[in-house]
């Protein structure tokens, strides 16, 4: 085995048929991250003005939910689109930074924490607007109303993740070109760009199995255990359990947003699990590409704007409001193309 970097690009890497597509590159990673927001972010904030302004009465209750929820949804697609653009290279972890934070030369393990909390951030908001709808209910028995037990629950979903995050940390090899020759044994011929001086390798192949294995499956787990509880909950007490005190409107109205809930989160979490999939199998396989990653977190990158869309679409009250600015578009153009022709005669 080679006892350096240098020595290992100069004396077996000249032997390998590496890849050499576009989408294999960073240039491709890049420029579709950049592509992908440029479509995004004005859908996006499109769908955090409708969410604050125009929401109508029977909507203000679990408004601030659905503004957290498509809030992080948002900074989440920010961060991967713009501040971090995370080139990542399977199984060995490595990093290679193209975004924002890495033009200011911000540590990259600091990045990936980030990344990390954003991802988070956005699990726990979905717990959230699920618990909500669930705590809405007065006749439910698990609502969590004090504002204690409430405080209590969300530290706790945030905290103990960070607190594995930390420790993981705690391990990221210090020795680079040790750890980066580690990873050429497991994949001896990776694309170019894992040469590069400024590519950091995070976990070596112990802690990276560990991750990937049983890590990222008990936060995954966690997450849905809790989100399908509270939907349990709802559905219980919306459908075989209702009470006869709440009027048949605000009951029709829960029920809509419920339905609308489901959907929403459903195709949002399609998305990622399609990503994570492609991950988890390509790795398990150890037939990971470059490629097949750079198409991992490309998926991904779609999880913000299929979020925004998705909520348009499902809830009625949105639904027609979207309905009513095209047809009034189409009215404005109509009128402006008829003034025109009476113009001409």
């Amino acid at each position: 085995m080679a006892k350096s970097l240098a020595e290992y690009y100069t004396f077996n890497y000249t032997k390998c048929e590496f890849e050499d597509s576009f989408l294999a590159s960073w240039q491709g990673f890049l420029y579709s991250y950049r592509a992908i927001m440029c479509i995004a972010l004005p859908i996006e904030l499109f769908t955090f003005h409708v969410i604050w302004n125009k929401s109508p009465g029977k909507i203000i209750p679990v408004r601030w939910p659905l503004l957290l929820f498509n809030f992080f949804c948002t900074f989440q697609d920010f961060q991967f689109n713009t501040l971090t653009i995370p080139y990542i290279f399977l199984p060995s972890f490595g990093y290679l930074g193209l975004g924002t934070f890495s033009s200011l030369e911000v540590y990259a393990p600091y990045q990936i924490f980030i990344i990390y909390s954003s991802i988070l951030c956005t699990g726990s908001s979905m717990i959230y607007l699920f618990e909500s709808r669930s705590s809405g209910i007065p006749e439910n028995k698990y609502k969590i109303t004090e504002p204690r037990s409430k405080f209590l629950f969300y530290t706790i979903n945030l905290m103990v993740p960070c607190a594995i995050c930390v420790f993981i940390f705690d391990h990221v090899p210090e020795d680079q070109e040790a750890a980066k020759l580690e990873a050429l044994m497991v994949v001896p011929c990776p694309i170019r760009e894992f040469f590069m001086p400024n590519v950091y390798v995070l976990l070596d192949s112990f802690w990276t199995n560990m991750f990937m294995a049983i890590v990222i499956p008990l936060l995954v787990s966690s997450v849905m255990s809790q989100i399908l509880f509270f939907i349990v909950c709802s559905f219980y007490y919306l459908y075989l359990a209702p009470s006869l005190l709440t009027s048949s409107q605000t009951r029709s109205n829960q029920k809509h947003f419920f339905i609308g809930t489901l959907k929403q989160t459903g195709v949002a979490l399609s998305v990622m699990i399609l990503a994570f999939s492609i991950a988890t199998l390509t790795f398990k396989s150890k037939q990971s590409t470059q490629e097949l990653t750079n198409l991992y977190f490309i998926i991904f990158g779609f999880h913000g704007i299929v979020q925004s869309i998705t909520v348009l679409m499902v809830h009625q009250p949105y639904r027609q409001l979207l309905r009513e600015m095209i047809r009034c578009g189409n009215a404005k153009v109509e009128t402006r193309c008829f003034v025109q022709t009476i113009q001409r005669v």
